[in-house]
């Protein structure tokens, strides 16, 4: 007979508690719309910071009804804050990232082989009888 009491003050304590955890979902992308997946996005205050997914979404949940800081931060972009209030509806951030006026568009690649490399490329390339005579020739020549 206890017992019905105790459990209807517990699903009421768990159903509160449910109903005063926020939820905040968003989306990364840049100036362009496209994706940015890997954004790191941190809450504050509460320290908590998580990723954005491969499609540049996110999902923090469990936080309390109040007002957050948002920082979102990328590789290569601007940081971007924004101050969120969150209640016992769900809130959807949309992030636009801006490229960093320091970083650079274009990206130049150069390289260079050792000349050895280059040579046993090449006598790889030959046919073999051609490989054969030029090793006859040379051991001849020792």
């Amino acid at each position: 007979m206890h017992r019905r009491p105790f459990a209807l003050l517990l699903t009421l304590m768990i159903s509160a508690s449910a109903a005063q955890a926020a939820v905040l979902r968003g989306h990364v992308t840049d100036a362009g719309n496209h994706i940015l997946p890997g954004a790191t996005v941190r809450v504050e205050p509460g320290d908590v910071t998580t990723v954005s997914d491969r499609d540049g979404n996110f999902v923090i949940a469990d936080l309390k009804p109040g007002t957050y800081i948002v920082e979102i931060s990328y590789v290569g972009f601007l940081s971007a804050s924004r101050e969120v209030n969150v209640g016992g509806a769900p809130v959807t951030l949309d992030v636009k990232m801006n490229l960093s006026p320091s970083v650079s568009e274009s990206v130049t690649v150069t390289a260079s082989r050792e000349r050895g490399e280059v040579e046993a490329l090449n006598e790889r390339k030959r046919p073999t009888a051609t490989r054969i005579s030029i090793h006859i020739r040379r051991s001849t020549l020792r």
